[in-house]
């Protein structure tokens, strides 16, 4: 058995994984978003085995479960898994780590959102869980996954290392406290859809907003400013940093109101991006705005949130 336990951010970014979980957990009630367990195709060599994985379709925490089969103690583990569709082709990737050091740090060139922490070392044939996830959303059930990258270091030295073609999307870095935006409640959109533009620095270069017919345009252009203000830890391949685009899903709230049920992404219509992170906007005074990213409150500058799991 597995147990995760949050810890938000040092500084001023709150992530809530609960948040997530409770997302994957209501998405998983739905007939189309149920979790599935999918294939996960293991290079050669690598040193473990994949015995199980839970992978809510479209969104959420995802787990992996591997085997150790090196004769020595593993304390620490990073792995990247690319997600297919039944076609064959990529949906996106998403980076694991598991360490028995909680001040141990994910190596340049991966940002995961999750670190899982090992309560101890992992000995010969024990299991073991790690946590992952993006943050994205997909229209399309994965239907198999491919682990591109496996490191692990054991208690003396380092172990296996395979090295494919491991890639990451771009990971939210640093955003303003809040999103500020001078709406009437009677001209607030439900929703719109933005496409960020994002350097190999994490900056966007870009937002591209499609147009709601009732969408003044003084209003598209104050989400603009506001989300040229985010910053991203960069997407990367082969650990090295790319321009990448990310769509985003932005629905607005009103003060007072509770957030609507989760809606599963695999419902979505086809002319909406395959992939694409949730904003949801609640509205907290007269032009401030809380946001939650990919169902996680965000706030100021990113901090890995820390899980606890222990082998089996």
């Amino acid at each position: 058995m597995w147990i995760i336990r949050v810890k938000s951010g040092l500084h001023r970014f709150v992530l809530a994984a609960a948040v997530s979980l409770a997302i994957g957990a209501a998405q998983a009630k739905s007939a189309d978003c149920n979790v599935r367990d999918i294939a996960i195709v293991m290079p050669p060599g690598t040193g473990l085995t994949a015995v199980d994985s839970e992978t809510p379709c479209g969104a959420g925490l995802k787990l992996l479960v591997f085997r150790n089969e090196i004769r020595r103690r593993i304390v620490s583990v990073k792995v990247i898994v690319n997600y297919f569709d039944s076609d064959g082709k990529s949906i996106f990737s998403v980076p694991f780590f598991g360490t028995v050091d909680e001040s141990e740090a994910a190596q340049e060139g991966l940002r995961p959102y999750v670190k899982s922490l090992l309560q101890k070392p992992v000995g010969p044939n024990e299991k073991f869980g790690l946590w992952g996830t993006n943050l994205e959303s997909t229209r399309v059930a994965p239907a198999r996954a491919e682990v591109t990258y496996v490191q692990i270091t054991v208690d003396h030295g380092n172990g296996g290392f395979i090295l494919a073609s491991p890639s990451t999307e771009p990971l939210l870095f640093k955003l303003p406290n809040f999103f500020e935006l001078q709406l009437n409640s009677e001209k607030v959109p439900n929703d719109m859809w933005a496409t960020l533009s994002i350097d190999e620095r994490g900056r966007v270069e870009e937002v591209e907003i499609e147009p709601h017919s009732n969408d003044p345009d003084v209003q598209l252009g104050q989400v603009k400013s506001q989300l040229m203000q985010w910053s991203f830890f960069p997407g990367t391949q082969k650990f090295a940093a790319v321009k990448a685009k990310l769509a985003l899903w932005i629905r607005f709230h009103e003060r007072g109101f509770p957030l609507p049920a989760a809606v599963c992404p695999l419902i979505l219509q086809p002319e909406h991006p395959r992939n694409f992170v949730e904003i949801d906007l609640k509205r907290t005074g007269d032009k401030r705005w809380e946001v939650l990213y990919g169902g996680a409150t965000a706030k100021g500058t990113f901090n890995t949130v820390t899980s606890s799991l222990g082998p089996n």
